[in-house]
Protein backbone atom coordinates (compact mmCIF):
# COMPACT_ATOMS: atom_id res chain seq x y z
CA UNK A 1 0.00 0.00 0.00
CA UNK A 2 0.88 3.50 -1.14
CA UNK A 3 1.92 5.98 1.46
CA UNK A 4 -0.67 8.48 1.71
CA UNK A 5 0.24 11.85 0.26
CA UNK A 6 -0.81 14.97 2.41
CA UNK A 7 -1.03 18.63 1.13
CA UNK A 8 -0.57 21.18 4.20
CA UNK A 9 -1.62 24.72 3.85
CA UNK A 10 -0.57 27.35 6.25
CA UNK A 11 -1.64 30.55 6.99
CA UNK A 12 1.25 32.22 8.36
CA UNK A 13 -0.76 35.40 9.53
CA UNK A 14 -3.72 33.59 11.02
CA UNK A 15 -4.56 35.00 14.46
CA UNK A 16 -2.23 37.74 13.86
CA UNK A 17 0.58 35.59 13.11
CA UNK A 18 0.17 32.99 15.88
CA UNK A 19 -0.23 30.11 13.43
CA UNK A 20 3.57 30.60 11.88
CA UNK A 21 4.80 30.20 15.53
CA UNK A 22 2.38 27.32 15.63
CA UNK A 23 3.63 25.76 12.47
CA UNK A 24 7.11 24.89 14.04
CA UNK A 25 5.51 22.84 16.58
CA UNK A 26 3.38 21.26 14.07
CA UNK A 27 6.12 20.68 11.65
CA UNK A 28 7.86 18.28 14.32
CA UNK A 29 4.99 16.51 14.95
CA UNK A 30 4.76 15.64 11.14
CA UNK A 31 8.38 14.71 10.83
CA UNK A 32 8.21 12.21 13.77
CA UNK A 33 5.44 10.71 11.85
CA UNK A 34 7.58 10.42 8.68
CA UNK A 35 4.27 11.83 6.77
CA UNK A 36 4.71 12.85 2.93
CA UNK A 37 3.67 16.56 2.75
CA UNK A 38 3.99 19.06 0.26
CA UNK A 39 3.62 22.95 1.91
CA UNK A 40 1.57 25.58 0.87
CA UNK A 41 2.14 28.67 2.47
CA UNK A 42 0.12 32.22 2.18
CA UNK A 43 1.65 35.23 1.56
CA UNK A 44 -0.95 37.98 1.28
CA UNK A 45 -4.97 38.03 1.48
CA UNK A 46 -6.73 35.61 -1.14
CA UNK A 47 -3.28 34.17 -1.75
CA UNK A 48 -4.13 30.11 -1.13
CA UNK A 49 -6.94 30.26 -3.16
CA UNK A 50 -4.99 31.20 -6.12
CA UNK A 51 -1.77 28.99 -5.45
CA UNK A 52 -3.84 26.00 -4.26
CA UNK A 53 -6.10 25.64 -7.11
CA UNK A 54 -3.17 26.15 -9.74
CA UNK A 55 -0.84 23.31 -7.64
CA UNK A 56 -4.24 21.12 -7.86
CA UNK A 57 -4.01 21.60 -11.30
CA UNK A 58 -0.64 20.55 -11.87
CA UNK A 59 -0.77 17.91 -9.56
CA UNK A 60 -3.65 16.06 -11.15
CA UNK A 61 -1.16 16.14 -14.28
CA UNK A 62 1.51 14.81 -12.77
CA UNK A 63 -0.78 11.76 -10.66
CA UNK A 64 0.44 13.42 -7.37
CA UNK A 65 -3.23 14.47 -5.94
CA UNK A 66 -2.81 14.10 -2.37
CA UNK A 67 -4.67 12.19 -0.18
CA UNK A 68 -5.95 14.76 2.30
CA UNK A 69 -5.09 18.40 2.57
CA UNK A 70 -4.33 20.07 6.16
CA UNK A 71 -5.24 23.57 6.90
CA UNK A 72 -3.20 25.14 9.45
CA UNK A 73 -5.55 28.20 9.81
CA UNK A 74 -8.93 29.71 11.01
CA UNK A 75 -11.94 29.99 9.31
CA UNK A 76 -10.89 32.61 6.77
CA UNK A 77 -8.14 29.77 5.38
CA UNK A 78 -10.42 27.01 5.72
CA UNK A 79 -12.55 29.04 3.00
CA UNK A 80 -9.93 29.73 0.77
CA UNK A 81 -9.01 26.62 0.70
CA UNK A 82 -12.41 25.25 -0.27
CA UNK A 83 -13.09 27.79 -2.71
CA UNK A 84 -9.40 26.83 -4.34
CA UNK A 85 -9.93 23.12 -4.37
CA UNK A 86 -13.56 24.34 -6.68
CA UNK A 87 -11.63 26.91 -8.98
CA UNK A 88 -9.34 23.63 -10.07
CA UNK A 89 -12.17 21.70 -10.58
CA UNK A 90 -13.91 24.22 -12.63
CA UNK A 91 -11.22 24.05 -14.73
CA UNK A 92 -10.29 20.46 -14.39
CA UNK A 93 -13.62 18.57 -13.70
CA UNK A 94 -12.29 15.24 -13.11
CA UNK A 95 -10.38 16.72 -9.83
CA UNK A 96 -12.83 15.15 -6.77
CA UNK A 97 -13.51 16.84 -3.30
CA UNK A 98 -10.14 16.45 -1.82
CA UNK A 99 -11.06 15.20 2.21
CA UNK A 100 -9.66 18.57 4.54
CA UNK A 101 -8.48 18.37 8.21
CA UNK A 102 -8.14 21.46 9.94
CA UNK A 103 -5.74 22.03 12.59
CA UNK A 104 -7.39 25.41 13.89
CA UNK A 105 -5.16 28.14 14.69
CA UNK A 106 -7.35 30.99 13.58
CA UNK A 107 -9.42 33.55 16.76
CA UNK A 108 -12.94 32.55 16.51
CA UNK A 109 -12.71 28.66 14.58
CA UNK A 110 -16.97 29.03 14.54
CA UNK A 111 -16.90 26.56 11.60
CA UNK A 112 -14.62 24.16 14.15
CA UNK A 113 -17.03 25.01 16.91
CA UNK A 114 -20.40 24.68 15.30
CA UNK A 115 -19.34 21.57 13.54
CA UNK A 116 -17.98 19.83 16.85
CA UNK A 117 -14.43 19.34 15.29
CA UNK A 118 -11.13 18.63 17.51
CA UNK A 119 -10.17 22.01 18.78
CA UNK A 120 -6.87 20.91 20.44
CA UNK A 121 -4.15 21.24 17.96
CA UNK A 122 -1.98 18.13 18.53
CA UNK A 123 -4.93 16.24 18.82
CA UNK A 124 -6.34 17.44 15.71
CA UNK A 125 -3.75 16.32 14.02
CA UNK A 126 -3.63 12.79 15.66
CA UNK A 127 -7.51 12.61 14.58
CA UNK A 128 -6.79 13.81 10.80
CA UNK A 129 -3.67 11.12 10.42
CA UNK A 130 -5.71 7.98 11.78
CA UNK A 131 -9.09 9.33 10.59
CA UNK A 132 -10.74 6.15 8.75
CA UNK A 133 -13.71 7.48 7.40
CA UNK A 134 -14.88 10.63 5.76
CA UNK A 135 -17.93 13.36 7.48
CA UNK A 136 -19.73 15.22 4.63
CA UNK A 137 -20.37 18.52 6.38
CA UNK A 138 -23.40 21.26 4.59
CA UNK A 139 -21.21 24.35 2.95
CA UNK A 140 -23.06 26.84 1.49
CA UNK A 141 -22.69 29.12 -1.73
CA UNK A 142 -23.32 31.99 -3.58
CA UNK A 143 -24.20 31.12 -7.21
CA UNK A 144 -23.53 34.25 -9.79
CA UNK A 145 -25.49 33.89 -13.23
CA UNK A 146 -23.97 35.99 -15.16
CA UNK A 147 -20.23 34.78 -14.79
CA UNK A 148 -21.36 31.46 -13.96
CA UNK A 149 -18.79 32.02 -10.69
CA UNK A 150 -19.05 30.18 -7.36
CA UNK A 151 -18.33 31.78 -3.87
CA UNK A 152 -18.46 29.38 -1.46
CA UNK A 153 -19.00 29.69 2.49
CA UNK A 154 -18.25 27.96 5.94
CA UNK A 155 -20.15 30.17 8.53
CA UNK A 156 -22.21 33.17 6.35
CA UNK A 157 -22.55 35.18 3.34
CA UNK A 158 -23.26 38.71 3.99
CA UNK A 159 -24.47 41.56 1.55
CA UNK A 160 -24.38 45.52 2.57
CA UNK A 161 -23.79 46.14 6.53
CA UNK A 162 -21.03 43.83 7.70
CA UNK A 163 -21.22 42.20 10.95
CA UNK A 164 -19.33 43.85 13.72
CA UNK A 165 -16.07 41.63 15.04
CA UNK A 166 -14.72 41.63 18.58
CA UNK A 167 -11.54 42.26 19.01
CA UNK A 168 -10.42 38.46 20.80
CA UNK A 169 -7.62 40.51 22.79
CA UNK A 170 -9.86 43.03 24.32
CA UNK A 171 -12.52 42.49 27.48
CA UNK A 172 -16.22 42.32 27.06
CA UNK A 173 -16.11 44.98 28.53
CA UNK A 174 -13.97 47.29 25.98
CA UNK A 175 -15.78 45.24 23.76
CA UNK A 176 -19.03 46.58 24.41
CA UNK A 177 -18.23 50.22 24.86
CA UNK A 178 -16.54 49.98 21.60
CA UNK A 179 -20.00 49.00 20.32
CA UNK A 180 -21.74 51.58 21.31
CA UNK A 181 -19.54 54.40 20.37
CA UNK A 182 -20.05 52.40 17.02
CA UNK A 183 -23.75 53.60 17.07
CA UNK A 184 -23.52 56.86 15.88
CA UNK A 185 -21.51 56.55 12.76
CA UNK A 186 -23.09 53.22 11.82
CA UNK A 187 -26.62 55.32 11.40
CA UNK A 188 -25.01 58.30 10.30
CA UNK A 189 -23.13 56.19 7.21
CA UNK A 190 -26.41 53.84 6.71
CA UNK A 191 -27.66 53.24 3.69
CA UNK A 192 -30.31 50.88 1.70
CA UNK A 193 -30.30 49.14 -1.65
CA UNK A 194 -33.96 47.09 -2.75
CA UNK A 195 -33.81 43.45 -2.77
CA UNK A 196 -35.82 40.88 -3.89
CA UNK A 197 -36.04 37.48 -2.44
CA UNK A 198 -37.32 34.54 -4.68
CA UNK A 199 -37.88 31.58 -2.25
CA UNK A 200 -40.01 28.24 -1.66
CA UNK A 201 -41.99 29.70 -4.82
CA UNK A 202 -42.65 32.90 -3.14
CA UNK A 203 -41.50 36.24 -4.48
CA UNK A 204 -40.63 38.84 -1.40
CA UNK A 205 -39.70 42.20 -2.53
CA UNK A 206 -37.94 44.73 0.09
CA UNK A 207 -37.60 48.76 -0.94
CA UNK A 208 -35.00 49.42 1.56
CA UNK A 209 -32.66 46.99 3.05
CA UNK A 210 -29.50 47.45 4.77
CA UNK A 211 -28.01 44.00 4.93
CA UNK A 212 -28.86 40.42 3.71
CA UNK A 213 -26.83 37.57 6.25
CA UNK A 214 -27.28 33.37 4.91
CA UNK A 215 -25.94 31.45 7.40
CA UNK A 216 -24.83 28.09 7.49
CA UNK A 217 -26.63 26.60 10.67
CA UNK A 218 -24.88 23.34 11.53
CA UNK A 219 -28.16 22.10 13.04
CA UNK A 220 -29.87 22.19 10.36
CA UNK A 221 -29.24 18.99 7.90
CA UNK A 222 -30.13 20.84 4.56
CA UNK A 223 -31.65 24.04 5.17
CA UNK A 224 -29.27 27.87 5.13
CA UNK A 225 -30.99 30.55 6.95
CA UNK A 226 -31.42 33.95 5.50
CA UNK A 227 -32.09 36.75 7.66
CA UNK A 228 -33.35 40.36 5.88
CA UNK A 229 -32.72 43.24 7.48
CA UNK A 230 -34.36 46.39 6.78
CA UNK A 231 -34.71 49.91 7.29
CA UNK A 232 -37.71 51.86 7.98
CA UNK A 233 -38.17 54.46 11.06
CA UNK A 234 -35.00 55.27 13.05
CA UNK A 235 -36.20 54.12 16.49
CA UNK A 236 -37.15 50.77 14.95
CA UNK A 237 -33.60 50.86 12.72
CA UNK A 238 -31.58 51.85 16.10
CA UNK A 239 -33.40 48.80 18.05
CA UNK A 240 -32.40 46.02 15.40
CA UNK A 241 -28.92 47.14 15.32
CA UNK A 242 -28.73 47.32 19.07
CA UNK A 243 -29.66 43.66 19.17
CA UNK A 244 -27.55 42.92 16.13
CA UNK A 245 -24.26 44.29 17.58
CA UNK A 246 -24.93 42.37 21.05
CA UNK A 247 -26.05 39.33 19.42
CA UNK A 248 -29.03 40.06 21.30
CA UNK A 249 -32.04 37.75 19.71
CA UNK A 250 -33.35 40.15 17.53
CA UNK A 251 -36.81 41.11 16.62
CA UNK A 252 -39.31 43.88 15.24
CA UNK A 253 -41.21 44.30 11.76
CA UNK A 254 -38.14 45.13 10.05
CA UNK A 255 -36.30 42.38 10.80
CA UNK A 256 -37.31 39.02 8.65
CA UNK A 257 -35.99 35.36 8.77
CA UNK A 258 -36.63 32.57 6.05
CA UNK A 259 -35.14 29.31 5.87
CA UNK A 260 -33.99 28.14 2.16
CA UNK A 261 -33.22 25.09 0.47
CA UNK A 262 -32.29 27.11 -2.38
CA UNK A 263 -33.48 30.63 -3.71
CA UNK A 264 -32.55 33.30 -5.84
CA UNK A 265 -31.70 36.67 -4.70
CA UNK A 266 -31.69 40.53 -7.06
CA UNK A 267 -29.67 43.54 -5.65
CA UNK A 268 -29.91 46.50 -8.84
CA UNK A 269 -27.27 48.37 -7.04
CA UNK A 270 -23.57 48.47 -6.02
CA UNK A 271 -23.01 46.76 -3.15
CA UNK A 272 -20.73 45.22 -1.00
CA UNK A 273 -20.19 41.50 -0.56
CA UNK A 274 -18.84 38.75 1.92
CA UNK A 275 -18.64 35.25 2.94
CA UNK A 276 -16.70 34.31 6.19
CA UNK A 277 -15.90 38.02 6.44
CA UNK A 278 -14.00 38.05 3.62
CA UNK A 279 -14.67 40.75 0.95
CA UNK A 280 -16.04 39.40 -2.56
CA UNK A 281 -15.99 43.22 -4.07
CA UNK A 282 -19.06 45.45 -4.99
CA UNK A 283 -21.12 44.54 -7.51
CA UNK A 284 -24.86 43.89 -8.93
CA UNK A 285 -26.00 40.92 -7.04
CA UNK A 286 -28.18 38.38 -9.57
CA UNK A 287 -27.20 34.86 -7.58
CA UNK A 288 -28.46 31.96 -6.62
CA UNK A 289 -28.12 30.11 -3.17
CA UNK A 290 -27.93 26.99 -1.97
CA UNK A 291 -25.77 24.28 -0.07
CA UNK A 292 -23.30 21.52 -0.75
CA UNK A 293 -21.71 18.41 1.34
CA UNK A 294 -18.40 18.57 1.35
CA UNK A 295 -16.16 15.71 3.35
CA UNK A 296 -13.91 16.55 6.42
CA UNK A 297 -11.77 14.18 8.48
CA UNK A 298 -11.20 14.55 12.23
Amino acid sequence: MQPKKYLVVLNEKANRGQSSKDWEEIKLELEKLHLKYTLLSSKYHGHIKTVLSQNLLDMFEQNQIPNCIIVIGGDGTINETINGIKIAQRKNSKITDIPIGIIPTGCRNEFIKSAKMEINKKNALKKIINCQEKHLKKIGYLHEQKNNENNFFINKAQIGMQDYKNDEKKSKLKNSLKKVFSLVPIMYNLTNFPLILNSNNRIHKFPKVFSIKIINNSNLIKDLEVEIFERKYFIQNILLIILWLFNYKIIGKNYHKYKIVFAHIQIPSLEYGYVDNEKIGTKFYDVSIGSIQYPFIY
